[in-house]
C-alpha cells in the first residue's frame, strides 16, 4: 500500500490546495500517472502515482487546503484495509465557497514548475524515479537519465527545473573560465556527468588561446613526505661534498637485446631493469662503493641492495631490491615492477625501504640529457640515468647511427675520490655495451 502525502514543494511551502482529483476512488492507477493537481503558492504541480494498484481511498476533497507531508490519499489492491486517518486530515475540509481562494488558471507546465528548487544528485533506478510528464519529456529531449537527476528534496520528485538545472551545470572552474573568457557557458556542451559542463567545454567553445586562465595564490605548508625529503636533501648538501662524473654510454646493442628479450612472451624488461642489473655487477667487483658513512666511519656492506628511486605523488620513495647481484634479469625486472606500482599505489611493505646501499635514479623518460642527482644518505655514491638518443658515428670509415645514454654518478668526496669513482661508473658504461652479461 502506498500514502499520497501534500508534497512539501519548497522550504517556504506550509500548505497545499488540491485543486482536483484526476483519479478518483476504485479507478486503476498505473505507477508514474498523475492522480491529481496541487496548486502550491507558485505553482501548480502534478502528484504521481508511486505504484500499481488502485486508488483505495482519498482523504480530503477538492479544493481543500491541506499542511504539507499530510496524508491526502491511500493507493493500494483492492481489500487492503485503509489505515486510520489522522486527526489533522479529518480536519482538511474544503474552504467554504465564499472565502475559498479560487484555483489559479493552469499555467503552461514549463511556467508552472520553472520555481522547484534544485535538490541534491541521488540516483535511482529508473522504475523508482517519481517526476512530472514535462520532466521526463525535456529529460528525453536532453539525453538525460531522468533517474539521475537531483530530485526536489521535500517531494523526492524530479520537475522541470530540476532537468534544466541538470542541462546547464557546470563545475566551479568551467563557469569562472567562462567568466574571464567573456562567454556564455550555457552555450557550451558538457562532457562531464550527467552532463555538466567541465573546463574543457568552455576552452573548445572559445577556444583556449581566448580563454584566460585560471589562477589564484596559495599557501601550502610543507608536511609529510615532502617535509622529509626537504631534510633529507638539505641535510645531505651541507654534509656531503658531492661530484658528479658523466659517462656517454653506447647502448645500440642493449637496445637490441631487450627488444630480443621482450619479444619471448611473459617477459618485459625496461632499460632501467638493465641499469639496475649492470650496477649491480659493477658493485660486486668494486665493493668500496657498496659502502655507508656517517662522517666519522665508513660501513662495508656485505649485501648489495639496490634502491630505485619512484616518483609517486607528491614525493619520491626509493624502494629497494635486495641481493641484487644474485638475482637474474629476469627477477630483477619482476620485483622492480611489483614495488614500483606497490609505492605507486600506497601499498608498499615498510621493509621495502630500508637497507639499501646504492641507488639508481631513472628521468630518462622525460628527455633529461644530464643531471646531478644527489645521494641518499647513508649511502656515498647515486646514478642517474639519462634520455636515450640517437647519434651519428663513423664505423669503419662509415657514418653509423647508434644510441647512446648519459650516466651521470654522483659521489661523496669525502670517501671516495674522483679515480674510484671514474672507474666504477666506466664499469657500468661497459657492462650496458656488452649486454650479454646481464643474462649471466
Amino acid at each position: 500500500m502506498f500514502e499520497i502525502v501534500m508534497p512539501k514543494a519548497g522550504m517556504a511551502m506550509e500548505e497545499g490546495t488540491l485543486i482536483r482529483w484526476i483519479k478518483k476512488e476504485g479507478e486503476e492507477v498505473k505507477k508514474g500517472e498523475a492522480i491529481a493537481e496541487i496548486e502550491t503558492d507558485k505553482v501548480i504541480i502534478e502528484e504521481e502515482a508511486p505504484g500499481d494498484g488502485v486508488m483505495l481511498k482519498t482523504l480530503v476533497d477538492e479544493g481543500a487546503v491541506v499542511p504539507v507531508v499530510q496524508p491526502i490519499a491511500y493507493i493500494g489492491q483492492p481489500g487492503e484495509e485503509i489505515p486510520e486517518a489522522p486527526a489533522a486530515a479529518a480536519k482538511a475540509e474544503a474552504p467554504k465557497e465564499e472565502t475559498a481562494a479560487p484555483a489559479k488558471p493552469e499555467q503552461p507546465a514549463a511556467a508552472a514548475e520553472a520555481a522547484q528548487p534544485a535538490a541534491q544528485p541521488t540516483a535511482v533506478p529508473q522504475g523508482d524515479v517519481r517526476a512530472t510528464p514535462l520532466a521526463r519529456r525535456l529529460a528525453k529531449e536532453a539525453g538525460i537519465d531522468i533517474a539521475v537527476v537531483p530530485r526536489e528534496a521535500e517531494t523526492n520528485a524530479v520537475y522541470a527545473a530540476q532537468v534544466e538545472a541538470a542541462k546547464t551545470s557546470a563545475t566551479p572552474l568551467a563557469k569562472r573560465t567562462a567568466a574571464n573568457a567573456g562567454v556564455d557557458i550555457g552555450a557550451a556542451t558538457g562532457s562531464g556527468y550527467m552532463g555538466k559542463v567541465m573546463q574543457t567545454d568552455v576552452l573548445a567553445l572559445v577556444g583556449a588561446k581566448q580563454a584566460l586562465p585560471v589562477r589564484e595564490d596559495k599557501t601550502v605548508k610543507i608536511s609529510g613526505m615532502r617535509k622529509v625529503i626537504a631534510q633529507r636533501m638539505s641535510q645531505a648538501n651541507v654534509e656531503v661534498p658531492p661530484v658528479t662524473l658523466t659517462a656517454e654510454a653506447d647502448v645500440t646493442d642493449l637496445m637490441a637485446l631487450r627488444k630480443s628479450v621482450n619479444d619471448i612472451e611473459g617477459i618485459k624488461v625496461s632499460v632501467n631493469d638493465m641499469v639496475l642489473k649492470a650496477a649491480a655487477i659493477a658493485l660486486a667487483q668494486m665493493p668500496d662503493i657498496n659502502v655507508h658513512t656517517d662522517g666519522e666511519n665508513i660501513y662495508y656492506k656485505r649485501d648489495i641492495n639496490i634502491g630505485m628511486a619512484v616518483g609517486v605523488e607528491n614525493g619520491l620513495m626509493v624502494p629497494v631490491i635486495p641481493n641484487a647481484d644474485n638475482k637474474h634479469l629476469f627477477e630483477i625486472a619482476q620485483e622492480a615492477k611489483q614495488i614500483g606500482e606497490d609505492a605507486r599505489s600506497g601499498s608498499l611493505a615498510l621493509d621495502k625501504l630500508s637497507g639499501g646501499t646504492f641507488t639508481v635514479t631513472n628521468v630518462g623518460m622525460f628527455g633529461i640529457k644530464n643531471f646531478t642527482p644527489i645521494i641518499n644518505q647513508p649511502e656515498v655514491a647515486i646514478l642517474g640515468v639519462c634520455a636515450i638518443e640517437d647519434k651519428m658515428a663513423l664505423a669503419g670509415g662509415n657514418v653509423v647511427m647508434r644510441k647512446t645514454m648519459n650516466l651521470c654518478l654522483t659521489h661523496d668526496h669525502r670517501i671516495l675520490d674522483g679515480v674510484i669513482a671514474a672507474q666504477f661508473v666506466g664499469l657500468i658504461k661497459s657492462v650496458l655495451e656488452s649486454p650479454a652479461q646481464l643474462l649471466l
